[in-house]
């Protein structure tokens, strides 16, 4: 988003809509300070939640929207009865460039560190939050082109009602496969899981320890958590794996820690995540260097792999893979049950995957013109050309032809 786009965008200050559905209405937060205001209500909501996690909480929506406004506006959805908070869309709009001029786009508040995603309310309140999160976008749809739900677990009911709630409001939808979030149980034992390894992983991993002890390397993993008694040595760890960060390849995608988006989200949640307990980092030393690492949190019972770097100059001797090799064989001695890697198509997470939580994304489209064109290069479109492209591949010759 150009500096002009960005102001537009901020100047154009989203109305304060509210939609009776029954006996619930939806009200749209889009100040800060209002959105901090909703903490407490916010975490209570959560945690009388089926499905709760550490990435509905407000802490980590919290941390995201320090990356956010870059280039973003809040646009949360409130729910209430009159008396209680109910439910919560956590959206927020910006404005991307297109041949047709400006998009807004609503989407989840989310970070590429993001796992999980969705639409917050008690299983009993869910089809009314929905229907009246449904109305307001209705109501609201001269204001956005199109809104993106992502990060969905293949069993939400957002996904699975939302789309009938949305065609019966006129608004065209469509949802597309996001990949998995790959991960393992630790409820077991090490060699037991170990055991179930490829040769290949574990032949790959013993030519790492031998290149190290051939070389007379000295290698420890250390892991840090949230101990006041340790709260220097933590912070002085936290600040070189945001230096690692920056030495990785990630930083020319501008993902990286040393970015500032990124780096204000990492220092906002490390405070969330030092208070509450939920912070996991493993370094891998390398004749005292930090090599590489991997930043975690802890939350029921559940390891959440956020993101893991390794600095190139020790590139030799694979130390990623091997932080990510011991790092698993100690969780197995902790009270954690589960360990998830994060949603990607990352090779060496299908080799340690034992488990696969399939993800979606649900697209609902305005009757803009934007949005209409939108949903006409997403649903016909696309879908054509793939097709064609498929048609002409079928109809090339294959080796056997060609001899």
């Amino acid at each position: 988003m150009t500096p002009s786009s960005l102001h537009a965008s901020r100047s154009q200050k989203p109305r304060n809509t509210v939609v009776p559905s029954g006996a619930l209405r939806a009200t749209l937060v889009g100040s800060e300070s209002a959105f901090h205001a909703l903490a407490a209500q916010w975490d209570r909501l959560v945690d009388g939640m089926e499905d709760t996690n550490v990435f509905l909480r407000h802490e980590w929506f919290d941390a995201a929207w320090q990356w956010a406004k870059c280039d973003a506006e809040l646009w949360l959805v409130r729910i209430d009865d009159g008396q209680r908070l109910v439910g919560l869309a956590p959206l927020v709009r910006r404005q991307p460039r297109t041949r047709l001029g400006p998009m807004r786009e609503l989407s989840f508040l989310t970070v590429p560190d993001t796992q999980y995603c969705d639409v917050l309310t008690l299983p009993r309140d869910r089809p009314s939050v929905l229907d009246a999160l449904v109305r307001f976008l209705h109501e609201t749809r001269k204001q956005w082109d199109v809104v993106r739900l992502t990060y969905l677990q293949e069993r939400s009911a957002t996904l699975s009602s939302v789309p009938r709630l949305a065609a019966a409001a006129g608004l065209r939808w469509c949802i597309a496969s996001q990949g998995r979030n790959p991960g393992l149980s630790l409820a077991g034992t090490w060699s037991d899981y170990y055991g179930r390894r490829s040769r290949r992983l574990k032949k790959g991993n013993n030519l790492i320890a031998n290149r190290l002890r051939r070389g007379g390397i000295h290698v420890r993993v250390e892991r840090y958590t949230s101990n006041e008694s340790r709260a220097e040595e933590v912070a002085s760890v936290l600040h070189a794996a945001a230096d690692l960060s920056g030495r990785s390849w990630k930083d020319q995608l501008g993902v990286s820690l040393s970015h500032a988006g990124p780096r204000a989200w990492f220092e906002r949640l490390n405070e969330h995540a030092i208070r509450a307990g939920w912070l996991s980092l493993w370094l891998l030393w390398v004749d005292n260097q930090p090599a590489a690492m991997e930043y975690q949190l802890q939350y029921n019972g559940c390891v959440h792999a956020l993101r893991s770097d390794f600095d190139p100059a020790f590139d030799e001797y694979s130390p990623g893979t091997y932080l990510h090799w011991k790092m698993l064989e100690a969780l197995f001695d902790t009270d954690a049950t589960l360990y998830q890697m994060g949603p990607g198509n990352n090779p060496y997470k299908y080799r340690w995957a034992e488990l696969f939580d399939p993800m979606s994304s649900l697209t609902i489209y305005s009757s803009t013109l934007i949005g209409r064109w939108l949903a006409l290069r997403d649903q016909r479109l696309r879908p054509l050309a793939r097709r064609l492209r498929a048609y002409r591949e079928s109809l090339m010759p294959t080796t056997s032809d060609r001899a």
